[in-house]
């Protein structure tokens, strides 16, 4: 998660800097001005394009939540639901241990169906 959010950082911050109202430092070396106003305003839409890009891109960092979040969730969601046995819930918690995709899918759908059958055709093809 804090790899893709210094990268979607990282990216925001070159876009404003690249931005063209942005005023440079007098040390820093400047670019040659554009040559009118159709290159400034291309220039103002790349800048704004690329800001918005890495704004949605902190969010989305933002949002990520982590492996082991994941996992309690789902184990949280899986009694809640009651829709496995005593027997089969240490199998579905072994599952959400495995892989967190896994854990990350199962609490990243709204219907509880849809939840249970995945699980059960993921259970049907593994073996403990």
């Amino acid at each position: 998660m804090y790899t893709a959010l210094r990268r979607a950082m990282g990216t925001l911050l070159r876009a404003l800097v690249d931005y063209p109202g942005h005023v440079r430092p007098a040390s820093s070396s400047t670019p040659s001005s554009p040559s009118g106003p159709r290159t400034r305003r291309k220039r103002n839409a790349d800048a704004a394009s690329e800001i918005a890009t890495a704004l949605r891109d902190v969010g989305q960092s933002l949002t990520t939540i982590s492996s082991p979040e994941a996992r309690s969730r789902a184990i949280r969601v899986m009694e809640e639901d009651n829709d496995f046995s005593d027997g089969e819930e240490p199998y579905v918690m072994r599952l959400f241990a495995k892989d967190s995709a896994v854990a990350q899918t199962y609490i990243a759908s709204s219907k509880k169906s849809n939840r249970t059958n995945f699980i059960r055709s993921i259970l049907e093809n593994t073996e403990f």
